[in-house]
């Protein structure tokens, strides 16, 4: 009897597959009634973000599981780089609203000198 597995259910027994040790894989497919065929086919379409739209999986002729892991890595260390480059864009703010004190500081503080120096200077006699 073949069991239909939403793809919820498919994509969390995919998640505990790949993490099993190796030896065990068969008799964990065993106990679930998952055929390996099965599993391999629900891998690749978890791996290529299918089986959530229960897509037949894609041609993989010229991209394997391995390929699909570097990609995987991939996407990571580019999340890795695009949150880097936000944490760097909100130092750069702070120090740019810093520069803007300091500026107005000093505006000030030449306003203050250019005032006092009015104040200090000899009145002319008419």
């Amino acid at each position: 009897m073949r069991r239909n597995w939403s793809s919820v259910e498919k994509a969390s027994m995919v998640a505990e597959y790949l993490v099993l040790p190796h030896g065990t894989k068969l008799a964990w497919l065993a106990e679930r009634g998952v055929t390996a065929s099965m599993m391999s086919e629900w891998r690749r379409a978890y791996l290529f973000g299918d089986l959530d739209r229960a897509l037949v999986p894609r041609d993989t002729s010229t991209m394997n599981v391995s390929d699909a892991a570097r990609v995987r890595q991939l996407e990571l260390a580019l999340q890795a780089e695009h949150t880097a480059r936000l944490a760097e864009g909100e130092q750069l703010q702070a120090e740019l609203e810093r520069m803007r004190q300091v500026n107005d500081a000093l505006g000030k503080a030449i306003g203050l000198l250019h005032d006092r120096a009015v104040r200090q200077e000899p009145e002319a006699e008419s």
